[in-house]
């Protein structure tokens, strides 16, 4: 633990304040009358006075400090640890690049706040630069931290690894299992010996570098996008031979292996990010919270009686929620003491602005070839309300794919950069063909799905963001719509409509970035007579023409995830979902028919 007494991330005002919120395990020093400071509860000053020693650090003094019994100040007086991996003057790790951009306000803020716990979250909007502080974090401890992403962002999370500090990171590729497992463990023992102090590992591979990972002992972990972790099917039910013997076992997918992994002894701290912590339902918040603090938020049985409002009046006695949740000012209540959340206008304050376009595309200007027929949609939706009104989503963004390519061609020649937001993967061919051989050869036309591989969806973004003249990328949501970097935009093209403000919020947020320096405009796209009108009528139509904000107040903030997600708007749109599920043939298959299709 070289130099932790002498990492200075905040005045002691900051420190204060984070006194006054709630217990902290350790506080990084402060400067305090000239002397370094540390923070930590009674029962572990032991603790904190071997780190002292085991720094080379002689002589100390302890005393209660800021009123408040239960903490103990050690202030250095003579015998100070020098400044090595741990920290600087300048309240950064000593891995960090001096000559880069210096950090907002906002994230040094954010990065003493989350050194200050064993566990915390930021809940910054889509865009907001949470990949630095979450990085400068996991070097502000000793030994080797590890870093949890989207696999298509591993690389682009490297990239920021090197452009903001002096580390090269060690990037663990997805598990195909095997021989070709055992060849990259080789290599990866190899740089180990080396000393490797971050691993940058994808939610889908976690299951197959677990046991890599727990070999390694780390101090420090990120799980970036922690809403990718919501799931809160992690055990397996196994029953032995005596009767009545039952055991449980971790199942075998990648939110069980996270859950293993935040429940390492040698974890001293964990920081979970997300711009969209709640997407649907609040129940999702169970799993990102038991990451950051295991164990002290019950099971999520617990969870969703005490703030869901869950009662056993479901099927065979299961646990259905109630719409409004329950205990409100409770959960609010103890998240202040570990979300670090800041507000959108401030995050964005330096960005240009996002102006917002709601085009309705006529029934005569559609197309009603290569749809996915009914009979597939109620096949694939399988009794799930939500999916259905995906399904009939998907089916009337490929209705408006010919509007689609109009609206890119008319941008392009403007000499702008576009990007192409649609549902079905067949719909990013269609489009890129016809972009193509209708923008001329001048113009840089890509497009990737969710079926591409994480390699080809990354290089296609850093070809995208480094051309110069007009170009098109026509992408997925599902494998564009988080994670990924677009900040060179100037027009946004969205077929398939999100649904939720928080898919709204991440949509937005891969154009709508700090770092932009151009105006963006997001063109949303409303097939007449289709599903898209209600959508448009409970949700699109009601965002601002332009505003750096969605609605009055940004999901990131506690209170608005738990309060304004679900409100009237979710509301509505889960009965229109149960409406779609309850009678299939709605009004816009009865159009269809009416046309003869």
């Amino acid at each position: 633990m070289r130099g932790f007494a002498t990492i200075r991330f905040a005045l002691p005002s900051v420190f204060a304040r984070q006194l006054a919120q709630g217990p902290l395990i350790l506080v990084p020093g402060a400067t305090v009358g000239g002397d370094a400071a540390i923070y930590a509860p009674v029962n572990a000053i032991g603790a904190v006075r071997a780190r002292l020693r085991a720094a080379g650090i002689s002589a100390w003094k302890e005393d209660v400090g800021y009123g408040a019994p239960r903490w103990w100040r050690v202030g250095i007086e003579k015998g100070r640890a020098s400044r090595g991996a741990a920290g600087s003057d300048d309240g950064l790790p000593c891995e960090a690049r001096r000559d880069a951009p210096p950090l907002f306000n906002y994230q040094r803020e954010a990065l003493a706040f989350a050194c200050a716990r064993s566990g915390s979250h930021l809940w910054h909007s889509a865009g907001a630069g949470k990949t630095r502080p979450a990085a400068l974090f996991l070097l502000s401890g000793a030994g080797t931290s590890v870093f949890v992403c989207r696999a298509f962002a591993r690389d682009h999370i490297a990239r920021q690894f090197r452009r903001y500090t002096t580390v090269d990171p060690l990037v663990l590729e997805g598990g195909l299992g095997g021989a070709w497992i055992e060849k990259e463990t080789v290599e990866i023992k190899k740089r180990l010996d080396e000393g490797v102090r971050i691993v940058i590992v994808g939610w889908e591979a976690l299951p197959t570098w677990l046991p890599i990972l727990t070999q390694l002992r780390p101090t420090r972990l990120v799980l970036d996008e922690a809403h990718r972790g919501k799931s809160s099917k992690r055990w397996n039910v196994v029953r032995g031979a005596d009767p009545g013997e039952v055991k449980f076992e971790p199942k075998a997918n990648f939110v069980a292996a996270a859950m293993q992994l935040t429940r390492l002894r040698s974890v001293e701290q964990r920081l979970c990010t997300t711009a969209t912590p709640v997407k649907n339902l609040r129940r999702d918040l169970w799993a990102q919270l038991d990451y950051a603090e295991p164990y002290q938020w019950g099971n999520v049985r617990d969870f969703r009686r005490a703030y869901c409002g869950a009662d056993t009046t479901g099927f065979n006695g299961s646990l259905v929620d109630a719409k409004d949740g329950s205990n409100t000012d409770d959960l609010l209540g103890r998240l202040a003491h570990v979300v670090h959340h800041v507000p959108h206008e401030v995050t964005h304050r330096e960005v240009p602005p996002l102006r917002r376009e709601a085009i309705r595309v006529p029934v005569d200007q559609q197309v009603f070839t290569g749809l996915p027929s009914m009979r597939d949609i109620l096949r694939d939706a399988a009794g799930n309300p939500a999916r259905l009104f995906e399904l009939h989503l998907m089916r009337a963004a490929a209705r408006k794919r010919a509007f689609a390519v109009k609206l890119a061609v008319e941008q392009v020649e403007g000499t702008r950069k576009v990007v192409v937001f649609t549902g079905r993967r067949e719909e990013v061919a269609t489009i890129e063909k016809a972009v193509k051989s209708t923008a001329g050869r001048d113009v840089w036309v890509r497009g990737f799905h969710g079926g591409d591989s994480d390699r080809k969806r990354d290089r296609l973004c850093v070809e995208y963001m480094a051309h110069s003249g007009p170009a098109v990328l026509v992408a997925t949501t599902d494998a564009a719509g988080e994670s990924i970097e677009l900040q060179t935009t100037d027009a946004l093209i969205v077929t398939m409509l999100p649904w939720t403000p928080g898919a709204v919020e991440q949509l937005e947020g891969r154009v709508h970035r700090v770092g932009q320096d151009r105006p963006v405009t997001v063109f949303y796209t409303i097939a007449k007579r289709s599903v898209d009108e209600q959508v448009a009528r409970i949700l699109i139509d009601k965002l601002p023409d332009v505003s750096a904000v969605t609605g009055e107040q940004r999901m990131a903030a506690a209170a608005t995830t738990l309060e304004g997600l679900e409100g009237n708007e979710q509301r509505l749109l889960e009965e229109l979902a149960e409406k779609l599920a309850a009678d299939p043939s709605s009004k816009w298959e009865e159009m269809e028919r009416e046309l003869g299709l």
